[in-house]
């Protein structure tokens, strides 16, 4: 896919986004760079929908739409959700500082590229420019996605925990009414 927009942020930008009031202010004055903004629509935004909000499918024909996404990780270095949908786009996510990179599994270098506002132009240029390893980064970030992050993996892991928990705090007998209730509602139904 031919990808259209270079650089794309979407979302607030307020106090609580103080990275990604810096980004901005960088990026709209920078020249030879298709760079595409919107504010986030809001969140009773299906009251007074306007045709420029873009949320639901057309957030994501966007997102997949992009080369480069740059965004942050709030005031407090959240890795919040749209780190998740950036990767799962196959956009290359450029971020700054995010708190347990290692737990999420975010390598700078390897599936997104960590920025501050004195080397952000200098990055978007060299991965402008540098097209086979933007797009691999960018397949490294979707790949980590569909690894650790997909519906099936995350329900495997609550399973686990589930299965941890109640095997080490849960009466036997207890687990046994629970069996025989589940059969007979199974019977039942």
């Amino acid at each position: 896919q031919d990808k259209k927009i270079d650089i794309l942020m979407l979302g607030a930008i307020d106090d609580f986004y103080p990275e990604r009031k810096k980004y901005l202010n960088l990026l709209k004055n920078t020249k030879n760079i298709n760079f595409f903004y919107r504010s986030h629509p809001g969140y009773d935004f299906q009251k007074k929908i306007n045709k420029n909000h873009i949320f639901g499918d057309k957030y994501f024909k966007t997102l997949r739409n992009a080369k480069i996404f740059v965004t942050c990780g709030t005031k407090l270095n959240l890795p919040i959700i749209k780190l998740y949908e950036i990767l799962a786009s196959n956009c290359l996510l450029m971020c700054g500082k995010i708190n347990n990179l290692n737990k999420i599994g975010l390598i700078n270098g390897k599936n997104f590229i960590k920025i501050k506002e004195t080397d952000l132009l200098k990055k978007i240029k060299y991965f402008l420019n540098n097209n086979k390893q933007r797009k691999l980064i960018a397949k490294n970030g979707l790949e980590l996605i569909k690894n650790k992050f997909t519906n099936q993996v995350q329900a495997r892991k609550q399973y686990k925990i589930i299965k941890l928990i109640s095997e080490k705090h849960v009466p036997i007998k207890l687990l046994n009414n629970f069996k025989t209730h589940h059969s007979l509602r199974k019977k039942m139904i």
